[in-house]
């Protein structure tokens, strides 16, 4: 339930990020960033599971936190990656 739970939460981050926040170009860019945080929400619960045991995933605040700045973080990595790109393009 856990997994389901965290996963629509990193769709809601990438969607209302990749709105707010991030730089779009299109439909496209929307359905990447939200492709983008639920894999990243996802990952980052897997990764807390792992390193801080069963006992995490049953306080809902430790794992909603971590599984949101897990969404978040890829997001912005891809954003600031696109951009630092299209500066280079620029450039030349």
């Amino acid at each position: 339930m856990n997994l389901l739970l965290f996963a629509v939460m990193g769709g809601y981050i990438g969607w209302k990020l990749g709105r707010t926040i991030c730089a779009s170009d299109g439909r496209f860019s929307l359905t990447r960033n939200i492709l983008i945080g639920t894999a990243g929400a996802l990952v980052s619960e897997w990764l807390v599971v792992r390193v801080m045991g069963e006992s995490a995933q049953q306080d809902f605040t430790v794992s909603a936190s971590l599984a949101s700045l897990g969404a978040i973080a890829p997001l912005v990595g891809v954003d600031l990656l696109r951009q630092f790109r299209h500066a280079l393009k620029g450039r030349s």
